[in-house]
């Protein structure tokens, strides 16, 4: 229902509702293509905006990676959590999936391009 400007009520059509609704939406759909955020060539954020909570423990981290590599970030947090609530929380859990994923990344440039030194060398040696 309408309500016109001597205050009695007037019913809507289907068709008139359907054109108000298709106005509002491309009136909406003007206002989000102007205001869309633009990327500007803006270059991605390098710098932190908190303190890493694992840089204390991650030396002793990743020689624990080393030798099982397959420990997940999950288990790692929980025995931190036991042994010192006061530091560590259920809140780090993705930073620090974020840190052994990048180190398993690494690592695994690291082993491809020793294993193509030792290929290499091999080879070398053979003939």
């Amino acid at each position: 229902m309408d309500v016109n400007a001597d205050n009695t009520r007037q019913e809507l059509t289907d068709e008139q509702t359907s054109d108000t609704l298709s106005r509002d939406c491309i009136k909406h759909q003007r206002f989000y293509r102007r205001h869309e955020k633009q990327d500007g060539g803006k270059a991605p954020r390098t710098w932190r905006t908190r303190q890493d909570p694992f840089a204390d423990v991650w030396d002793g981290l990743q020689s624990r990676l080393e030798y099982n590599p397959q420990e997940t970030a999950a288990a790692l947090l929980r025995e931190w959590i036991a042994d010192c609530p006061d530091k560590f929380h259920p809140g780090h859990r993705r930073t620090l999936q974020r840190r052994i994923s990048d180190w398993r990344q690494n690592s695994k440039g690291h082993e491809r391009k020793m294993n193509a030194v030792m290929l290499g060398e091999s080879e070398q040696l053979l003939s």
